[in-house]
């Protein structure tokens, strides 16, 4: 029954409300592989009703043993239709709205009402860009990224007056700590990460979250580390702040 869809997730001390929080939020999701995909997923089965997905790319059989919303009827398809479909399977009720791409020109519509960005892509020039246009749009963003056995993610809260000027934004991130570049990754590592980055966001929207820190994880031996964020003061994001 509909009404037993939450009861489970409802019992968990901390998210009894997580559901209601969820369903008049809206989230924009760029880039829909590993990470991406489940994560939407994830956060329509926890109860978010409007989402934004933008991918330009196509199901390839070597996106399979990772990218765990598509299977071998997908290949050749869009990421973005196949994924729309799967979440309309899961909540008929869901809002689902397709881009192709986050460029220059559509930044602006792709940012519009969101009350969050997540960036699951894995070109540093595109999460520049995405980043530049949170900022601009004053939307908070969560950077994530997931390379052969260890993944990162850090929460930027652009709608925070003071944040850019105590934290930095994603360039000031990749300058000073670089971008995971590894083409190797396991399947498990990927779902990890994606059900993490959905953990974040359920957090996000229950205030339990804070900003401005970036976490490393090693799936490998269990470990992870946290480092608060500092911004490079020699970056474009400290004059517009100033």
């Amino acid at each position: 029954m509909l009404n037993d869809r939450y009861l489970r997730q409802s019992a968990v001390t901390g998210f009894e409300n997580l559901a209601q929080n969820l369903s008049d939020k809206r989230v924009g999701i760029v880039g829909l592989g590993g990470l991406g995909g489940l994560c939407a997923y994830l956060l329509v089965g926890a109860g978010l009703k409007n989402l934004k997905l933008c991918d330009f790319d196509e199901v390839s059989l070597s996106n399979l043993h990772r990218q765990v919303m598509y299977d071998q009827t997908s290949l050749g398809l869009s990421k973005a239709q196949v994924l729309k479909q799967r979440l309309l399977n899961l909540d008929e009720s869901v809002k689902v709205e397709l881009f192709p791409k986050f460029e220059e020109h559509n930044a602006a519509l792709f940012n519009e009402n969101l009350d969050l960005i997540l960036d699951l892509t894995d070109k540093v020039q595109v999460r520049e860009l995405i980043s530049d246009k949170a900022l601009s749009s004053k939307v908070p963003l969560i950077e994530a990224s997931v390379s052969n056995t260890r993944g990162q993610i850090a929460l930027f809260n652009y709608k925070e007056q003071n944040f850019v000027k105590e934290h930095g934004c994603f360039r000031c991130l990749a300058k000073n700590m670089g971008h995971m570049t590894s083409p190797g990754i396991l399947g498990p590592v990927a779902s990890a990460m994606a059900s993490l980055v959905a953990l974040y966001v359920m957090q996000y929207f229950q205030g339990q979250i804070e900003a401005g820190k970036i976490r490393f994880i090693d799936f490998l031996n269990f470990k992870s580390t946290e480092v608060v964020l500092r911004p490079d003061l020699t970056c474009t994001c400290q004059k517009e702040s100033s």
